[in-house]
Protein backbone atom coordinates (compact mmCIF):
# COMPACT_ATOMS: atom_id res chain seq x y z
CA UNK A 1 0.00 0.00 0.00
CA UNK A 2 0.95 3.40 -1.13
CA UNK A 3 1.72 6.20 1.80
CA UNK A 4 1.08 10.16 0.73
CA UNK A 5 2.49 11.55 4.10
CA UNK A 6 5.48 12.70 3.22
CA UNK A 7 6.03 11.79 -0.02
CA UNK A 8 5.55 14.68 -2.29
CA UNK A 9 6.30 13.05 -5.67
CA UNK A 10 3.19 14.38 -7.73
CA UNK A 11 3.43 17.34 -6.16
CA UNK A 12 6.99 18.09 -7.03
CA UNK A 13 6.40 16.72 -10.97
CA UNK A 14 3.90 19.59 -11.51
CA UNK A 15 2.82 21.43 -14.58
CA UNK A 16 0.66 24.61 -14.61
CA UNK A 17 -2.68 23.10 -13.11
CA UNK A 18 -5.85 25.38 -13.18
CA UNK A 19 -7.57 25.66 -10.22
CA UNK A 20 -11.76 25.41 -10.90
CA UNK A 21 -13.25 28.81 -9.93
CA UNK A 22 -15.90 27.00 -7.85
CA UNK A 23 -13.02 24.97 -6.28
CA UNK A 24 -13.28 25.87 -2.08
CA UNK A 25 -9.36 26.01 -2.39
CA UNK A 26 -9.65 29.00 -4.18
CA UNK A 27 -11.53 30.74 -0.29
CA UNK A 28 -9.22 30.00 1.73
CA UNK A 29 -5.76 30.17 -0.42
CA UNK A 30 -6.11 32.29 -3.35
CA UNK A 31 -2.48 33.81 -2.58
CA UNK A 32 -0.92 30.50 -3.32
CA UNK A 33 -2.53 31.21 -6.96
CA UNK A 34 -2.47 33.58 -10.08
CA UNK A 35 -5.05 35.30 -12.12
CA UNK A 36 -4.64 34.46 -15.85
CA UNK A 37 -6.60 36.38 -18.04
CA UNK A 38 -8.38 35.17 -21.01
CA UNK A 39 -6.91 37.01 -24.44
CA UNK A 40 -10.57 35.80 -26.30
CA UNK A 41 -12.76 37.64 -22.93
CA UNK A 42 -13.74 40.96 -23.29
CA UNK A 43 -15.59 40.55 -19.40
CA UNK A 44 -12.32 39.84 -17.94
CA UNK A 45 -12.60 36.25 -17.55
CA UNK A 46 -9.94 34.24 -16.98
CA UNK A 47 -8.47 31.50 -14.77
CA UNK A 48 -6.17 30.88 -11.67
CA UNK A 49 -3.45 28.85 -12.05
CA UNK A 50 -1.36 27.41 -8.98
CA UNK A 51 1.99 28.70 -8.37
CA UNK A 52 5.00 27.14 -8.49
CA UNK A 53 8.24 28.07 -6.48
CA UNK A 54 11.84 27.06 -7.61
CA UNK A 55 13.27 23.75 -6.66
CA UNK A 56 17.01 23.01 -6.02
CA UNK A 57 16.34 19.23 -7.01
CA UNK A 58 15.78 17.27 -10.38
CA UNK A 59 12.69 18.62 -10.82
CA UNK A 60 12.90 22.35 -11.52
CA UNK A 61 9.59 24.09 -10.09
CA UNK A 62 7.49 22.65 -7.05
CA UNK A 63 3.72 23.36 -6.17
CA UNK A 64 3.81 26.66 -4.26
CA UNK A 65 1.82 24.73 -1.11
CA UNK A 66 5.01 22.01 -0.58
CA UNK A 67 6.66 22.37 3.42
CA UNK A 68 9.99 23.48 3.58
CA UNK A 69 11.16 19.95 3.70
CA UNK A 70 9.38 19.44 0.12
CA UNK A 71 7.70 16.66 0.70
CA UNK A 72 4.45 17.37 2.75
CA UNK A 73 1.57 19.43 1.41
CA UNK A 74 0.92 22.89 3.73
CA UNK A 75 -2.53 22.54 2.63
CA UNK A 76 -3.45 19.08 2.78
CA UNK A 77 -7.16 19.22 4.46
CA UNK A 78 -7.69 22.31 1.70
CA UNK A 79 -5.60 21.55 -1.19
CA UNK A 80 -7.26 22.01 -4.91
CA UNK A 81 -10.01 19.27 -6.10
CA UNK A 82 -7.64 18.19 -8.83
CA UNK A 83 -5.19 16.99 -5.94
CA UNK A 84 -7.63 15.47 -3.96
CA UNK A 85 -8.95 13.35 -6.58
CA UNK A 86 -5.73 12.37 -7.53
CA UNK A 87 -4.92 8.37 -7.76
CA UNK A 88 -3.04 6.98 -5.60
CA UNK A 89 -1.21 4.08 -6.41
CA UNK A 90 -2.48 4.92 -9.86
CA UNK A 91 -0.04 4.57 -13.13
CA UNK A 92 0.77 8.71 -12.86
CA UNK A 93 1.14 7.58 -9.11
CA UNK A 94 3.57 5.44 -9.57
CA UNK A 95 5.75 7.46 -12.47
CA UNK A 96 6.06 10.48 -10.34
CA UNK A 97 7.34 8.69 -7.38
CA UNK A 98 9.98 6.24 -9.41
CA UNK A 99 11.06 9.33 -11.30
CA UNK A 100 11.29 11.00 -7.75
CA UNK A 101 12.99 8.04 -6.24
CA UNK A 102 10.15 7.42 -3.33
CA UNK A 103 10.27 4.00 -2.37
CA UNK A 104 6.59 2.17 -2.16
Amino acid sequence: MIDCEGCGACCRYTSEMAVHPDDAFLDNHRDLTYWVADPNSRAGKGYHMLKQAPDDGATGWVCSAQSDDGWSCTVNDTKPRKCQTFEVGGAQCLEFREWQGVGS
